[in-house]
């Protein structure tokens, strides 16, 4: 294994089960925020792969929805409400983050007007592995 990689242990079935509960159980987000939220969640393998999905200028307006959405739900606020929160608390190392801006030929770019949500280890991983914007498949996550 080499310094960049990570072992991340997956998380239990049950635990992935919960976190969709608490994101689709939110009055704060809208239906295509949550099913986003929980499409990526379901990208990440219980837990155990990083990963990130930009919305490239054209998607802005749902980019920027689903950004505040980490912020709403995942990140909390002063109260110990956010889904990060959680994780942490049971001893998981991923988290949610969100950010202005896309990649671009692998660079991220936070001067362009779009919008990037990882899910990873770090806040802003650069390293962690791109989805694609499949807004059919996000659309059909069953709420």
């Amino acid at each position: 294994m080499t310094k960049e990689q990570k072992l991340i242990i997956p998380v239990p079935d049950a635990l992935m089960e919960r976190l969709k509960k608490i994101i689709s159980s939110s009055l704060k987000l809208n239906d295509f925020v949550k099913q986003t939220l929980i499409w990526m969640l379901e990208q990440t393998e219980n837990l155990s792969k990083e990963v990130f999905l930009s919305f490239l200028p054209r998607h802005k307006d749902i980019g920027e929805a689903v950004a505040f959405g980490v912020d709403d739900v995942c990140c909390g606020s002063a109260d110990s409400s956010g889904v990060n929160h959680l994780l942490k608390e049971m001893g998981i190392s991923m988290m949610f983050s969100s950010c202005e801006g896309y990649y671009v030929e692998n660079y991220f770019d936070p001067s362009y007007s779009g919008f990037t949500i990882w899910i990873s280890s770090k806040e802003y991983d650069h390293g962690a592995t791109k989805l694609p914007l499949d807004l059919e498949a996000i659309k059909a996550v069953k709420l």
